[in-house]
């Protein structure tokens, strides 16, 4: 892996692990629309106890199952036509049960594009992005190993 996509991946991690520290000490979840979604975000190590699946389930059902559990809900749908209808009635009802709401899809969106990554739509499309970067004990290693032998 060449240095520029070492320093993309340490700081993908660092912003990405702000993300799951709230999460967990917020009592966060994030909101997807699919279990390839969902796939995805557990290989970018958030836990599952912490992923909400709409599927085929009516926003409000899953607004009531998020205000029931959860504290502050992080929206990653789509960025499609679909994806954006979804995430404006979620933010609604959210909000209605006072529950605060952060829109996870807009935050990756501008920190991806800043590594030239400008065409994410769909979450699935992470996975491309995510063939990049290492695993933050990988990078640590290499930067470990890199001082000690050059």
């Amino acid at each position: 892996m060449s240095r520029k996509y070492e320093r993309i991946a340490r700081k993908f991690w660092i912003f990405w692990r702000d993300i799951l520290f709230c999460l967990v000490n917020d009592n966060g979840c994030i909101i997807v629309e699919g279990e390839k979604d969902a796939r995805i975000l557990m290989n970018l190590d958030v836990p599952p106890d912490k992923i909400v699946t709409i599927g085929d389930r009516s926003i409000e059902i899953v607004a009531e199952e998020v205000s029931s559990h959860f504290d502050i809900a992080y929206i990653f749908t789509d960025l499609d036509r679909s994806g954006n209808i979804k995430a404006r009635k979620l933010l609604l009802f959210l909000q209605d049960k006072k529950i605060r709401v952060v829109d996870l899809r807009l935050k990756f969106r501008h920190y991806l594009s800043r590594f030239g990554f400008k065409s994410l739509g769909k979450i699935e499309e992470l996975k491309t992005f995510s063939r990049y970067i290492s695993r933050p004990n990988d990078l640590i290693i290499k930067t470990l190993r890199r001082r000690l032998y050059h």
